[in-house]
C-alpha cells in the first residue's frame, strides 16, 4: 500500500485489498507512544491495518539463457 501526496492510500500491486482491526502490543517506553496514548495504559488498544493480497501470477516462463 503506497501513501499519496493528498493523504491518500492507494495499492501497489493488482489484487484485493482487505481492511483488519488487529490488538497492537505498543512499546511503551518509547516517549512518542507516552505522549500518543497518554491516559490509555492497561486498556487494549486495536489499529487498523490495510493489506493488498496480489493477484495470482502465471507460472509461464521462457528460458533466455543458461549459466
Amino acid at each position: 500500500v503506497g501513501f499519496g501526496k493528498n493523504a491518500t492510500l492507494y495499492a501497489r500491486v493488482r489484487g484485493k485489498v482487505v481492511v483488519t482491526c488487529e490488538k497492537v502490543d505498543l512499546k511503551w517506553h518509547k516517549a512518542w507512544i507516552q505522549r500518543c496514548y497518554a491516559g490509555r495504559e492497561g486498556q487494549t488498544i486495536y489499529k487498523k491495518h490495510f493489506n493488498v493480497i496480489p493477484e495470482k501470477q502465471h507460472d509461464r516462463f521462457k528460458l533466455v539463457d543458461a549459466i
